[in-house]
C-alpha cells in the first residue's frame, strides 16, 4: 500500500465511519477527526499533529511485540507498511539493531503524499483542519 494510500485510508475512516449515503459525514464525524488527530486539544489539527498521529498509527502496524521499537524481523515482516521509509540501516541511525519512535519519525520520508492529504482537508487554506473544513471531508468521501 503506498504511503498516501495508507494516510487516506486511515483519514477516510476516522472521519467518514458513519457517513450516510445522502451526502457525507454530519458534524460528529468531523468532530471524531479533530479528536483523533488534535493533539494539543485545542480543536484544530495542524500539519504537525496530523503526521505525528498518522507515524504513530504506521509505527504500531510495524512493531509487531508492541515493545516500542522495531526489530530487523519486524521491519521485513510489513514490506508494504515501509513506503518511503528506507532500509533498516538507514532508519537504525544509532546502528544499535532496533528502530525507536524518535529514529522512525526522523527517518520518515512521507511528508509530501501526507502535505497533499492534509492541504485537502483543509478547504478552507488557513494551514488547520478545523469544523469549518467539513466541506473538504465530503469531497475526500465522494473520491
Amino acid at each position: 500500500m503506498k504511503t498516501s494510500t495508507f494516510f487516506s485510508t486511515i483519514i477516510i475512516s476516522i472521519c467518514l465511519l458513519g457517513a450516510s449515503h445522502a451526502g457525507g459525514p454530519e458534524p460528529s464525524q468531523v468532530q471524531q477527526f479533530i479528536r483523533a488527530f488534535d493533539q494539543n486539544s485545542d480543536g484544530a489539527v495542524t500539519k504537525p499533529e496530523m503526521r505525528n498521529v498518522l507515524l504513530g498509527m504506521k509505527f504500531r502496524l510495524l512493531d509487531g511485540n508492541a515493545d516500542g521499537k522495531l526489530t530487523r524481523a519486524e521491519w521485513v515482516s510489513v514490506p508494504e507498511q515501509r513506503d518511503g521509509l528506507g532500509d533498516f540501516a538507514q532508519c537504525d541511525c544509532d546502528a544499535n539493531n532496533h528502530i525507536s519512535w524518535i529514529e522512525f519519525s526522523a527517518s520518515a520520508k512521507s511528508q509530501h503524499s501526507f502535505a497533499r492529504v492534509f492541504q485537502a482537508l483543509d478547504y478552507d487554506c488557513d494551514n488547520c483542519i478545523t469544523g469549518n473544513d467539513e466541506c473538504s471531508m465530503v469531497l475526500v468521501a465522494s473520491r
